[in-house]
């Protein structure tokens, strides 16, 4: 029988010291996960790869380690910072912190409104009263957009060194960035001078840490170029080219998903309807679907299967482990041989990606510029705040609540009980996942429900009725106000 799983849009890998080293906005990070966060009864805690607890449960979120720090949040809902003995390096009382990059991070307190950047022993360094949001610093530069909504970069000392001047624009990685000027509907790559690099033109382009950028120009056509803004592979659209995934770029065609080398080479034809990243290690996990088995499971790079499918989700392997889920929705961790080295019990598993690519995006209300969650910081008086102001479930200091709970537990649960599988679709074998996303509004109803990326238009339609039949929520709050908060969410269905 088909079963119907529910959880949040968001996505999860990791490896065991790693560096983002390919996709479009990631910061460039060095990720340790020889502790690992996870989350037990409600707390989370940390274990090593053993399944050993190395720092109790008593964090109400918990990330991995960054240059021996974690960003935590205690019960109160409060941002901290913890070594690997689990000590407060620097004590929560933050309401917004970012992670902590080049040695700094950028915090705000609960009764201020102006972003400030602290050091790792928690001193503080600058504090910024002439910026509309700032991002985290990526090779020793910080974006920020100003109160006309352009963007510039400026140093650890809070000096300008780019001027805002930009519609669009993007941190900086291996001394390159790609921005996009106003009234320009093109995009470009600048040095950390602002010097443009290069002649051509692109519609988009996603530089990686590789040392290269996957473009679009119209007609549908996608490309790589070089650092220095040259093709590597002219624009064409024989696929379409997606990200890039460390030394590979993850393609699509006719709906299926695949890898392709630096030259435009097909190294694994594309046949998945769904994978994540091999994030520069030998295995993928990749969803495969035959008359035999259904499930998750692990292809090594010339696309053998190593692991069969069998799990509901799996993540990249993070040295010799990997986490995954099992049929009964519980995480725990498989050896390269796809045996348990962890058994199942974790409810969450910490975030890789949620770091470092796939954070969900936020639009200013007023200028509707993106700005990533957990890669920013937006500063905003109280007396200022826009009556129609929509917060992101990600940053809205309290959150909306499902029943009373949590909503990333209690919503997914009432979806499941109630749910039903589109009887025509489990008799044709119509499987996949639907992308949503939905307002709470002020007085606790959905609204503004959209479909982000659909599977088939039945189960799209069986996720619209889900979404529509909610019962109230309690709505999210800021500075003690109640406030409009979106809130994204994913149905899966096989």
């Amino acid at each position: 029988m088909k079963k119907v799983i529910l959880s949040l849009f968001l996505a999860a890998f990791a490896a065991v010291t790693v560096s983002s080293c390919g996709s479009e906005g990631s910061i460039s990070y060095n990720v340790e996960t020889d502790l690992i966060p996870v989350s037990k009864d409600g707390k989370w805690l940390y274990i090593d790869h053993n399944g050993d607890v190395a720092i109790q449960p008593q964090f109400s979120e918990a990330s991995f380690f960054i240059g021996g720090l974690a960003r935590v949040r205690d019960e109160s809902g409060l941002y901290g910072f913890i070594n690997k003995k689990g000590e407060y390096v620097i004590d929560p009382v933050y309401s917004h912190a970012l992670h902590f990059t080049d040695g700094v991070a950028w915090v705000m307190k609960p009764d201020g409104w102006l972003p400030t950047l602290i050091d790792r022993k928690g001193s503080v360094l600058l504090t910024k009263n002439d910026v509309q949001a700032v991002y985290a610093f990526s090779d020793g530069l910080a974006l920020f957009s100003n109160g006309e909504g352009n963007y510039g970069y400026m140093d650890k000392s809070g000096n300008v060194v780019i001027e805002p001047q930009y519609r669009y624009a993007k941190p900086f990685k291996n001394g390159r960035a790609a921005v996009a000027a106003p009234y320009y509907f093109s995009c470009q790559i600048i040095d950390k001078t602002g010097k443009l690099v290069g002649e051509n033109v692109f519609d988009n382009i996603s530089l990686s840490n590789n040392g290269f950028g996957v473009v679009e120009l119209a007609g549908n056509k996608w490309g790589i170029v070089d650092r220095y803004g040259n093709y590597v592979i002219y624009p064409q659209d024989k696929f379409r080219i997606i990200c890039a995934d460390c030394d590979l770029f993850i393609i699509e065609q006719d709906d299926k998903y695949g890898w392709c080398d630096n030259t435009g080479k097909i190294i694994i034809t594309p046949q998945f309807t769904e994978i994540d990243y091999f994030n520069g290690t030998d295995m993928a996990p990749v969803y495969i679907k035959t008359e035999a088995e259904c499930g998750w499971g692990y292809i090594d790079r010339s696309g053998k299967i190593i692991i069969k499918p069998q799990f509901n989700s799996a993540l990249s392997f993070m040295g010799n482990i990997a986490p995954v889920e099992d049929s009964s929705r519980l995480f725990g961790f498989i050896d390269r041989t796809g045996k348990w080295a962890i058994k199942p019990q974790y409810e969450s598993i910490g975030y890789y990606y949620e770091i470092l690519f796939f954070e969900p995006c936020i639009w200013h209300s007023q200028d509707d510029i993106p700005h990533p969650p957990g890669a920013y910081v937006y500063p905003l008086r109280f007396e200022d705040m826009d009556e129609e102001e929509i917060f992101y479930y990600a940053i809205v200091e309290e959150k909306p609540m499902f029943n009373g709970k949590d909503a990333e537990v209690s919503f997914s649960e009432w979806v499941n009980s109630v749910l039903v599988y589109p009887p025509v679709a489990r008799e044709n074998d119509i499987t996949g996942r639907v992308f949503t996303d939905f307002i709470i509004d002020k007085d606790g109803n959905l609204t503004d429900i959209r479909i982000l990326r659909g599977a088939d238009p039945l189960l799209d339609a069986e996720a619209l009725r889900m979404l529509r039949m909610s019962p109230k929520w309690t709505p999210g709050k800021q500075r003690g106000k109640t406030v409009k908060v979106r809130y994204q969410f994913m149905f899966v269905f096989f």
